[in-house]
């Protein structure tokens, strides 16, 4: 059957590194923040300030780094935390949509999408970064861009997509665990 990858997706601050940490402890699963995995190969610091140089770069290091060195060492299935958009310097809004190799060379067997209300993100952000110079409106538009390219990239992909509106309790684990298993 071999190792699956699960892709949880959603934008700064819903909470993807904290479910994927606290599912990976209390399940059988191996977590893995794609900045994290960018960031140790490229050096650059996503933390406080979230505009990326390179994309395709740091994309290609993402998918260097699961192919070769991730899954060949896994011993349970991957919980992968990452973007479907991100926050660049190109576009007039400052939304940039990832490359849709990038999915495809991952070989993603399911993915989630975690939304949460943009006031609860920005309080998030601001308890994280100490500041954050993001309103409710670009919240909001930039949450519905990931949710629709993440959704158009499962179904090119093929794979099941579960959006999920983040309560922050244990029903976050139970429900998300529930759609990735079965």
């Amino acid at each position: 059957m071999g190792i699956k990858i699960y892709f949880i997706s959603g934008i700064y601050g819903v909470g993807k590194t904290t479910l994927i940490q606290t599912m990976s402890k209390t399940y059988f699963y191996e977590s893995f923040s794609a900045s994290d995995i960018i960031s140790n190969c490229n050096g650059e610091n996503y933390e406080f300030n979230k505009q990326v140089t390179n994309k395709y770069l740091n994309q290609d290091i993402l998918v260097n780094v699961v192919n070769n060195k991730l899954l060949p060492n896994a011993k349970n299935n991957i919980l992968l935390a990452g973007h479907f958009c991100i926050i660049g310097n190109t576009a007039p809004i400052g939304i940039e949509k990832l490359p849709m190799y990038v999915y495809e060379n991952l070989n993603i067997n399911k993915i989630v999408v975690l939304t949460a209300n943009p006031h609860r993100i920005l309080q998030n952000l601001a308890k994280r970064n100490k500041q954050t110079h993001y309103d409710e409106k670009f919240i909001s538009l930039f949450q519905d861009t990931e949710v629709k390219f993440a959704t158009t990239i499962a179904k090119k992909l093929g794979v099941d997509c579960l959006v999920y509106n983040m309560q922050y309790n244990n029903n976050d684990i139970i429900n998300i665990r529930n759609f990735l298993e079965r």
